[in-house]
C-alpha cells in the first residue's frame, strides 16, 4: 500500500488497526510511495505546495508520505514517470538520492518510463542507480521486452501493474479457460483472472 492511498483516511486507519495488532518485532510492511510530478494528482490532493521549487516539492511530498505512513524511512520511493526534460528528471531524482543518503529511504525505482533509451539514460546518470522500474504490462509497449532485459542485467526488479486488466486476450484464450475449467474455477464463481493470480 502506499503513501498516497494512505491519504485517503480509511486507508491509513485501517493500516493503523492492523499494525497495533501485531507484535512490534513480526511488523512486516513495506512502506512505498511515488513521487508525482504536478498534473498526476486530483487536485484536492497534492502533497507539497505546487508554487514551491520542485526540490522542495519532493522533500514535502516525502515528508508527508513519512507521516501518512507514521514511519521514519520509506522501504522503497518511486518516481513516477520522468520529468518534462532532464533537469528537472535530474533535479528530482538528485533530491531523492539525498534522502537515501540521510536514512529516509532504502532504495530508488521508476515508474511508467516506456521507452528503453529513457531508462539507460536515467540509469546511466544516476549516482544510486533504480533497483525498481514498474511500469504497465502490455501488449501496446510489447510488454516491456526490451526494459525487462535491461533490469536483469543490470540488478533492477521488474514490477508489472495492470498485467491481468490489460491483457484480457491472454486469460480468455481456450487455453487458459480449459485451465480454470480445471480449477473448478467457474462453479465456485471465481473470474479466470483471479486463477492465474
Amino acid at each position: 500500500m502506499s503513501a498516497s492511498t494512505l491519504q485517503r483516511g480509511s486507508c491509513r486507519r485501517w493500516l493503523d488497526s492492523c499494525s497495533k495488532r501485531v507484535e512490534p518485532q513480526k511488523r512486516r510492511f513495506v512502506a512505498a510511495n511515488e513521487v508525482l510530478r504536478l498534473g498526476a494528482h486530483s487536485e484536492d490532493n497534492i502533497p507539497y505546495d505546487k508554487d514551491a521549487p520542485l526540490e522542495t516539492r519532493v522533500r514535502q511530498s516525502l515528508a508527508l508520505s513519512l507521516q501518512n505512513l507514521q514511519t521514519d524511512y520509506i522501504d522503497s520511493w518511486v518516481m513516477h514517470g520522468p520529468e518534462n526534460n532532464w533537469d528537472d528528471h535530474f533535479e528530482v531524482w538528485r533530491t531523492m538520492e539525498e534522502a537515501v543518503d540521510e536514512g529516509k529511504v532504502r532504495q530508488l525505482g521508476m515508474s511508467n518510463f516506456y521507452r528503453l533509451e529513457d531508462v539507460e539514460w536515467a540509469y546511466n546518470h544516476a549516482r544510486i542507480k533504480p533497483k525498481v522500474v514498474q511500469n504497465r504490462f502490455y501488449s501496446d509497449s510489447g510488454h516491456d521486452v526490451e526494459i525487462r532485459t535491461f533490469c536483469e542485467e543490470n540488478d533492477i526488479e521488474y514490477q508489472s501493474f495492470w498485467t491481468l486488466t490489460a491483457n484480457r486476450d491472454a486469460y480468455s484464450h481456450p487455453e487458459a479457460l480449459e485451465f480454470a475449467k480445471k480449477k473448478d474455477c467457474l462453479q465456485k464463481g471465481c473470474s479466470t483472472p483471479s486463477v492465474w493470480h
